[in-house]
């Protein structure tokens, strides 16, 4: 995996196994579900699933989804905050140094054609 991309991941799959192993109660003890259990639910792998919680792995935004459907949480509650350290620097920060889409080729409605068709 890219270093640059590694902390969003590890935060996300921090706070995955969070949701998945804290208890209603606020409790460890027994997870509220095994990752067994979760990755069966949403159609992967255990092991898949072990690296996604560690970071290790890149996933696709509906499987994402997917897990917050299955957690019963908001997506919103595993994204990571833009205050999050990327190579040093916050995502706020890495977001605005982007060169404008103008500047690099691409037309300025770029969007309005997208969405309107």
């Amino acid at each position: 995996m890219s270093p640059d991309v590694e902390p969003i991941y590890k935060d996300i799959g921090n706070k995955i196994k969070a949701f998945r192993s804290r208890r209603p109660d606020g409790s460890l003890r027994n997870p509220r579900i095994t990752q067994e259990d979760l990755a069966k639910r949403v159609g992967i792998k255990r092991t898949t699933l072990t690296q996604m919680e560690a970071g290790k792995q890149r996933f696709s935004l509906h499987l994402l989804y997917a897990l917050c459907y299955t957690l019963e949480v908001e997506i919103h509650d595993v994204m990571p905050q833009v205050s999050i350290k990327v190579m040093g620097q916050t995502l706020a920060s890495l977001f605005r140094e982007r060169t404008p889409l103008e500047e690099r080729g691409a037309p300025s409605d770029f969007m309005e054609e997208v969405f309107q068709g």
